[in-house]
């Protein structure tokens, strides 16, 4: 598959509603689950653990929860065989290599494949830290192919976006000395051998991009939608392919969407990144990015956040 494009616009769309996240005080992390039998997206999940207060709620599980309501019967719900012949066709595409409690989940549902950007260096559970993805024990079902590096710097660009803001909610707010990310560099690209094997890599990434990212130590080098090409974010992702996210006016604190919010929103949204030429590289010398600062981020109100948990209540 050296052709990427595909995987980089839905990466791309995964990326815009960490991005969402972010601006309402929300860790931008966030995924996308999508049906390539049907070319469609199914749902998103975005971290949801700040608004929440509870500390499992991850992207993956928000996106998961959105699946069982809008396409799982009732009377499915605890079919195990069901569950698994649906997640079988269904990819899912996050930022951030899923923890390892995200991992043991989308295991057991049976996913088909994980798609994702940067590695998770502390809770990583698809060969970071754990490769619950791929467990060689004999009596261990469930599987699942993972790719990682897909807008990878990105991912860590948001991220960096999210640890500059003040946390006014703190006991004792932390004033941040170094908020400057621009012209940052990025850790090495994922050391693609110790994730997967090299007929796995050649069968996702293609075999034209084994001698660059395979077996090549340090690698700063990004892989890029087309070999030999570069890429701008805005060349991935647009207005029309953001209105294929279901329910988008839950990812606004007003709940309100329209052509000229998604435009303004989007030019925000693309500013935050740098492009990478075609070996690669990022450009950090012929293009200024900027950060998000404390005034942009729209927290949920109180008010907006009281009414959200008692709804979603069980002992309504």
């Amino acid at each position: 598959m050296s052709d990427l494009i595909l995987e980089f616009k839905i990466s791309a769309l995964a990326l815009y509603v960490a991005y969402r996240a972010l601006m309402t005080n929300e860790t931008p992390v966030a995924c996308v689950f999508y049906s390539r039998e049907s070319n469609k997206i199914l749902s998103y999940g975005c971290n949801d653990t700040n608004k929440s207060l509870n500390g499992t709620r991850h992207a993956e599980f928000i996106g998961i929860d959105k699946i069982f309501q809008e396409y799982i019967p009732q009377e499915y719900h605890h079919d195990q065989e069901y569950i698994k012949s649906f997640f079988a066709k269904v990819s899912l595409f996050v930022t951030v290599e899923p923890c390892i409690m995200c991992s043991l989940a989308l295991k057991q549902l049976g996913i088909g494949e994980v798609i994702y950007g940067c590695a998770n260096d502390r809770f990583g559970g698809n060969g970071t830290v754990l490769s619950i993805h791929n467990d060689d024990r004999e009596d261990v079902a469930n599987n699942y192919n993972s790719y990682g590096g897909i807008l990878r710097t990105e991912a860590v660009q948001l991220l960096r976006n999210f640890y500059i803001q003040e946390n006014d909610s703190a006991p004792n707010p932390k004033i941040k000395k170094n908020k400057e990310i621009e012209n940052k560099t990025y850790p090495p690209n994922l050391s693609f051998e110790q994730y997967m094997t090299k007929e796995s890599f050649t069968s996702f990434y293609g075999p034209e991009r084994c001698e660059k990212y395979y077996y090549v130590g340090i690698n700063e080098h990004e892989i890029t939608p087309k070999l030999g090409s570069g890429y701008f974010l805005q060349d991935l992702i647009n207005i029309e392919l953001i209105q294929q996210i279901p329910h988008i006016q839950e990812l606004f604190v007003d709940g309100i969407v329209s052509n000229s919010i998604l435009e303004k929103d989007l030019d925000l949204f693309l500013k935050l990144f740098y492009p990478v030429n075609e070996s690669g590289e990022i450009d950090f010398e012929n293009y200024k990015i900027i950060k998000i600062d404390d005034a942009l981020v729209q927290p949920e109100s109180l008010e907006h956040k009281k009414r959200r948990i008692e709804e979603a209540s069980p002992c309504k």
